[in-house]
């Protein structure tokens, strides 16, 4: 009876590390990356910007996108608007306070994959220490070996609308839409080391 118990144990413990072994750990590239933003000024002027300093991991099985997990950090003084007097604007107390909270962060929690493409990834986002649960489209883009040096490399798009005001950037109503469009390209390796990173 022992035997066989232990038997049983090995055979689960071998599926669940075979399981991990078939999903792979992505570790987001800067340089094949882009976190951008779009507001609207006056309601009637949209300008966009993006973020340059952010981390992130994304464990993914092509074969089980649903069991997808993200890890998304941002680095809120890195914002860049091709101006540096709206860029400070986005930096003030008003605004993302960068002083205070360096960091914009996303968690999944669970996902759904809709087609083999497309996955909706639900997630806490937390911005000035503000953490809503938000819904996200995900398409991925593809998945491609290039190399012993990259390695596997993924690619991820995705769109979606939040509302500043639910996390406290509530400065300048009057002027800058509540709305904020946020639009990302995700390249990632499953080499993080390498050059590209």
């Amino acid at each position: 009876m022992r035997s066989r118990c232990r038997t049983l144990v090995v055979i689960a413990i071998a599926a669940v590390s075979l399981a991990r072994n078939q999903q792979k750990i992505f570790t987001i590239r800067k340089l094949d990356s882009n976190v951008g933003f779009a507001v609207t000024k006056w309601m009637v002027v949209k300008e966009e910007g993006r973020f340059k300093d952010f981390e992130g991991t994304i464990h993914f099985d092509q074969k089980k996108p649903a069991a997808i997990q993200v890890e998304f950090t941002v680095y809120t003084n890195s914002v860049d608007s091709r101006n540096s007097d709206r860029d400070n604007a986005i930096r003030s107390r008003d605004m993302l306070h960068v002083a205070k909270f360096p960091t914009m962060m996303f968690h999944s929690v669970k996902a759904t994959a809709l087609s083999e493409t497309e996955l909706s990834v639900e997630g806490d986002c937390t911005i000035k220490a503000t953490t809503k649960r938000i819904t996200v489209p995900v398409k991925l883009l593809g998945v491609q070996y290039t190399g012993d040096y990259d390695g596997t490399v993924a690619g991820f798009e995705t769109t979606f609308v939040i509302d500043r005001n639910d996390f406290g950037a509530t400065g300048w109503p009057a002027l800058i839409g509540k709305d904020v469009t946020i639009h990302m390209l995700i390249g990632a390796s499953d080499k993080p080391n390498s050059a590209s990173n």
